[in-house]
């Protein structure tokens, strides 16, 4: 479940920091559970009748692109202006145009993890064992320093770094697509975010979004926030060589805003738009449908290559079914610094540094990427992770409490390896189906009652080993949007007060079978129903100790598990009662529409309440910080009070690295990966 959409990409859309060339990419997830587009499976095996041509017959008639995005202008009675003539006409008569600030990606994360104060080295550092917050603290100060470049002009490479060394990472699960439009999980947002270029950027320290001196040479907004004008280099290239132009930015809008292509989940945000026209090559304008403080997150769509899908697209709207889309689905052409070079199926992933990112024409035109090659490690099972990390053969994973606990703190371990943690803002949850089709749990004294029934003491002292905290909302405790004075309280277990909910409920054991029972359509079914999960140990444990639980209360859980993107499927297809997963949350709050508002497309749960509908667009509305601070604390107590989940706990990053690496930062949403380098052979 982990997001998908530009928002915080999990719950919400949030960018992630791009380095030497490593633009934005929304990831909205971490390896939780990712919304997966329905109808697309596209890297299964090809089963299209076509030939592999771009396009191999009659062209669709009934297929159109952008078709949404139309209706949206029909509607509004908008048409594109005509020349840029007129749009600065429009921008004067509206007050102006107002600047937005452009900074190198490299820049900006230097400032970030080179905290101007004393710290270790990476070699006095590496002496350490984490076995205190002091000692964690110094470790995250040493190693995600990144190389000093004040002194030297972009187009040099920096001579402490070894550009010929390649990386070795974990994932626990295979990409589902490497075409960014189908971005449904966790790694696929790893992968994308070294395939993909992006025109914005987020600062993390003041969490603004901000252009990317990477990709564009302007960006300004008119004074009635109506209009962004953004100019794109002109030195920047698809891997095939084919100039990344503002026409590929305007195909993939009315691409994404096309109702036969399956991406409703990368739709959303976008849909918000009224426009996006390409004036020339360089020259990009967005229009708005309102004035709104979110804008930079709706115009920072992916993109995908025009001259590859323009003529396929009509063909196949779905984009994965005809040989030619299945043969860019594994070559795929790419805006970013790397390529996909190598992908064997629920087993590794390669990705090689392309020269013609950094290099134009003989000159260097930008950052290069630090890692000649990435290799990704597929393994679902964390224990043969962490013995090819003790190894050597994996070079950064995230741990499970039992590995950070015990495995990692042996002299073997730290022989290579350390490890570091910091609180991030990613939640867990125990999800139930509300909609009128399930019959169990539309009754919001019945989702108390199973919340109370869960024994979270064991939760977080036997299963999560002390190093994550309970969870009392959709906002971690750090966030600023978390009501702070409220006094929310933790839900203890009290399985008195369960069963005093469930009788007022009408959830009674009428034929004394020790099942409770309840009236359902004219008849009496036993309160028995299934949660599902992901094949993942730790969740599995968590699912049996909830299904344990409310056996005390006389009601059957049946635990599920399968493969990831099984129940990804299923989530999207609301073919559940309950399941476990968890969202990351993203820099901007309003990210989380996605998830909670009525109808939307990650609303699994089919949850709804109109107030919260109501704040949402208000805070869509509003610019002042403030004031969109407290809109979504009053969404916060509301999601707090509605039970539409069971709460359980805001994950702690933990994550152990070769003592090679530097540049590990950490950040809100865990470890940052896209800065990390090697040092060069001195």
């Amino acid at each position: 479940m982990s997001e998908t959409k530009k928002y915080g990409i999990g719950e919400w859309f949030f960018f992630c920091l791009g380095i030497c060339g490593l633009a934005v990419f929304v990831i909205q997830f971490i390896d939780i559970f990712s919304s997966l587009n329905s109808m697309a499976k596209p890297l299964a095996k090809n089963t299209a009748e076509s030939e592999d041509t771009a396009v191999s017959g009659n062209i669709a008639t009934e297929f159109i692109l952008g078709d949404l995005g139309d209706k949206i202008r029909k509607e509004r009675n908008f048409t594109y202006p005509e020349s840029m003539e007129i749009i600065e006409d429009l921008a004067q008569k509206s007050g102006g145009w107002i600047p937005q600030p452009i900074f190198s990606p490299y820049d900006l994360a230097y400032n970030f993890f080179n905290p101007d104060r004393p710290h270790l080295t990476p070699e006095e550092a590496a002496a350490l064992k984490n076995d205190s917050p002091e000692a964690n603290q110094k470790i995250i100060e040493a190693y995600q320093r990144f190389p000093d470049r004040k002194n030297m002009k972009p187009e040099q490479d920096c001579p402490e770094i070894d550009y010929d060394a390649e990386l070795h990472r974990h994932i626990s699960a295979d990409a589902t697509s490497f075409n960014p439009l189908f971005f449904n999980s966790t790694a696929d947002a790893e992968i994308i975010s070294y395939t993909q270029a992006g025109l914005l950027t987020l600062r993390l320290d003041t969490m603004e979004y901000v252009g990317s001196a990477d990709t564009i040479v302007s960006w300004v907004s008119s004074a009635d926030h109506k209009m962004d004008k953004i100019i794109i280099r002109d030195d920047l290239l698809w891997s095939d060589g084919t100039p990344v132009t503002a026409y590929d930015f305007e195909f993939s809008y009315d691409v994404i805003m096309s109702s036969a292509v399956p991406i409703a989940a990368v739709r959303s945000g976008t849909d918000m738009l009224l426009g996006v026209k390409a004036y020339d090559e360089r020259t990009l304008v967005f229009f708005h449908q309102e004035p709104s403080p979110i804008s930079p997150l709706n115009i920072s769509y992916y993109v995908i290559p025009k001259h590859i899908y323009e003529k396929s697209i009509y063909e196949d709207p779905t984009l994965v079914r005809t040989p030619y889309h299945q043969k860019q689905e594994h070559n795929p052409v790419t805006s970013g610094p790397y390529v996909v070079e190598k992908h064997m199926p629920q087993a590794q992933i390669v990705l090689k540094r392309r020269e013609n990112y950094h290099l134009v024409n003989g000159k260097q035109v930008r950052e290069k990427s630090f890692f000649n090659r990435i290799h990704f490690q597929i393994s679902p099972d964390s224990a043969t992770a962490f013995m090819q990390m003790r190894n050597g053969d994996i070079e950064v994973m995230d741990f499970m409490p039992e590995q950070w606990l015990t495995q990692a703190t042996t002299d073997e371990f730290y022989e290579k390896n350390t490890k570091a943690s910091a609180s991030s803002w990613t939640y867990f949850a125990l999800w139930f189906n509300l909609s009128k089709d399930c019959p169990f749990f539309q009754d919001i004294r019945v989702r108390q009652a199973l919340s109370y029934a869960f024994d979270y003491d064991e939760m977080l002292k036997v299963h999560r080993k002390g190093l994550d905290v309970q969870c009392r909302g959709n906002f971690a405790e750090s966030a600023p949007f978390f009501p702070k004075n409220a006094n929310l309280e933790y839900m203890k277990q009290d399985y008195a007060k369960a069963r005093e909910l469930l009788r007022e409920a009408g959830w009674i054991d009428t034929d004394r079978d020790g099942i409770l029972d309840h009236e359902w359509k004219g008849k009496r079914i036993p309160f028995s129903f299934t949660i599902q999960t992901s094949n993942k140990p730790e969740r599995i444990e968590l699912c049996n100790l909830f299904s344990r639980c409310l056996r005390h209360l006389g009601i059957e859980c049946t635990v599920q598990s399968m493969e990831f993107n099984v129940m990804c499927q299923r989530q999207v297809q609301h073919k559940f009662e309950m399941y476990m997963g968890g969202w990351g949350a993203g820099a901007d709050p309003y990210s989380g529409q996605n998830i909670w508002g009525t109808g939307e497309g990650r609303n699994f749960i089919s949850y709804s309440n109109p107030e919260v509908d109501r704040l949402y667009a208000e805070g869509l509305r509003e610019f002042n910080r403030q004031k969109r601070v407290e809109i979504y604390q009053k969404i916060h107590m509301h999601l707090y009070q509605d039970y539409p989940c069971i709460w359980l706990y805001n994950l702690n990053a933990s994550t152990g690295f070769n003592k090679k690496l530097r540049g590990v930062g950490f950040y809100y949403r865990g470890a940052n990966l896209s800065s990390t380098w090697k040092e060069a052979v001195k």
